[in-house]
């Protein structure tokens, strides 16, 4: 079965085919190869589009068609080097009456591909022919030896001005993007000629500038924001309308599509290693009872609304809790698991301290409170929380390493923590203040990295910093081990890390008005935890 099939590649206009029906008819499929000679562009262009043609011309390099059938599945691939748009190749032969699909999934190999990758796109308009699905249908006919089919643009190509995303030294810095509905990978059905977003990984669109051209996977939603992100810059655009097979977005001027402006902002982060960064949750950690049970199912797990909450008093507790809805302190590793000791909500369990010893990290267990609950923290925006460790801790603050050294045992950060009284909400809170790795707040009358005493912060100064992405870390004291009674609320503050110590004692960081360390206490006592995510 030979059919000349001509095709071209359009931005808007409906499918449109010219079929020739023929007087005999072959009911189901033969099960053999056949041959296809594909005239797909008779002046050598895929396709015309608004930012120019030269992204959608064919080439002397093999470029390739797979052809996918409404009952068959995948059927093969045809093949062109002649730059001219005329393809050939063998398929297995489909049965009459089934609709066939065409797919361009860009250029290189995709042979029976089931899912195409974009997550790494130049950003260039001449590479914009690598990052992109058209895909054209018609229903087979037999001996029918003319084809006319419209090959549809599955995209969208967007146009952004990233030039702001640049160093301290103004150098170019690479730049990525990824939102909620914003998809890295797309999904290829040739059932049914359709292609469906599914991974959400960052897709890297190469080194700044005013002039970037990206292929984004449709979403489904009535508005998608897009994150975009350096090492040192990050901003957003919204797509009010999501993003929408083939459409052409970029700002208009003088009747002219241009670049969008992304504005780049100094992005917030924590280094705490030489080549990992993180971000802190805005509060503690909290559990709140809903029923009387001493248990953990129950409950709704959150973070505190401000930075600088406590919802403990020192003074004695019940061995049960029963005088306490809202808990903010907690066994190392007491995160709710069902599993048989810190399943329980029970404060007074020393025994804990034997049983959480074959567990030496918290890291990638349910006993960690990010991996167990992040799904169900109310306020935790949908993220992948963890807790921190002692060695990033250790990295992040510049302590327990003997003589900090910046850039080799930790951030290469100058000021990187205020031991402080802020004023907020009315009040004075003890505790740690940790800056970001780029802060733009002038610290100037501050003494960072001092262990001499509390310094006093004023409300201007508390709210100017924590804008600028400072974290504070409250001194919201200790249940002792036994679970009997809570002390050194707003003196003194503990806050575990990930990391299994000796002899039934865990890595906690300590902050006091003269000292910020790393200690390891009895794992039993209860202390604060605050969650980070990576970037």
């Amino acid at each position: 079965m030979k059919r000349i099939i001509t095709l071209s590649l359009i931005l808007t206009v409906v499918l449109g085919f010219t079929q020739c029906k023929k007087e005999s008819a072959r009911p189901v499929s033969t099960g053999n190869l056949v041959n296809i000679t594909l005239n797909a562009s008779a002046n050598g262009d895929r396709s015309y589009f608004l930012p120019g043609p030269a992204q959608f011309v064919w080439t002397t390099t093999t470029e390739y068609i797979n052809v996918g059938g409404s009952e068959s599945g995948y059927l093969g691939q045809l093949t062109s080097t002649s730059g001219d748009g005329v393809f050939s190749g063998s398929i297995n032969d489909p049965a009459y009456g089934e609709t066939l699909y065409f797919f361009y999934l860009g250029s290189g190999d995709h042979a029976a591909a089931t899912d195409v990758d974009f997550t790494n796109q130049s950003g260039t308009s001449g590479e914009l022919g690598k990052y992109h699905i058209a895909i054209s249908d018609g229903i087979v006919y037999e001996n029918q030896n003319v084809f006319n089919a419209t090959l549809n643009l599955k995209m969208a190509i967007a146009r952004f001005n990233v030039s702001g995303f640049t160093d301290g030294d103004n150098n170019a810095e690479t730049v990525s993007l990824y939102g909620e509905n914003v998809y890295s990978e797309a999904s290829v059905n040739y059932k049914t000629g359709a292609i469906a977003g599914t991974k959400q990984e960052k897709i890297n669109i190469g080194t700044a500038d005013g002039n970037k051209f990206v292929a984004l996977i449709p979403s489904v939603t009535s508005a998608t924001e897009i994150n975009f992100e350096s090492y040192s810059k990050e901003g957003s655009i919204t797509f009010n309308t999501g993003i929408q097979a083939g459409r052409y977005y970029g700002a208009i001027e003088n009747e002219m599509v241009m670049p969008m402006n992304v504005t780049a902002a100094n992005r917030v982060f924590f280094s705490v290693d030489s080549d990992k960064r993180i971000a802190f949750a805005k509060g503690n950690l909290q559990y709140t009872r809903t029923s009387t049970e001493v248990e953990w199912s129950s409950g709704t797990w959150s973070f505190m609304t401000n930075q600088y909450d406590i919802v403990e008093n020192n003074g004695a507790i019940s061995t049960d809790y029963a005088n306490q809805t809202a808990i903010g302190l907690f066994g190392w590793g007491q995160s709710g698991a069902t599993d048989n000791i810190n399943g329980e909500l029970t404060p007074n369990r020393t025994d804990i301290e034997n049983y959480c010893s074959e567990y030496q990290d918290l890291t990638n267990t349910v006993f960690d409170w990010g991996v167990r609950n992040s799904a169900n923290i109310i306020n935790g925006e949908g993220y992948s929380w963890r807790t921190p460790s002692k060695a990033e801790f250790e990295w992040l603050l510049g302590v327990n390493v003997g003589e900090p050294v910046p850039g080799t045992n930790c951030r290469n950060v100058a000021d990187r923590w205020l031991l402080a009284t802020i004023n907020a909400g009315g009040s004075n809170h003890n505790g740690l203040i940790i800056f970001p790795d780029m802060f733009s707040f002038n610290l100037t009358g501050y003494t960072c990295n001092d262990m001499t005493n509390w310094a006093a912060v004023d409300a201007a100064d508390w709210t100017a910093m924590e804008d600028a992405g400072a974290i504070f870390l409250p001194t919201a004291g200790y249940r002792y081990r036994d679970g009997i009674y809570i002390s050194e609320v707003g003196s003194n503050g503990y806050y575990w890390t990930s990391r299994w110590g000796t002899s039934g004692k865990a890595w906690e960081i300590d902050i006091q008005y003269n000292s910020v360390g790393i200690n390891m206490p009895f794992s039993s006592n209860g202390f604060s935890v605050r969650l980070v995510r990576d970037l």
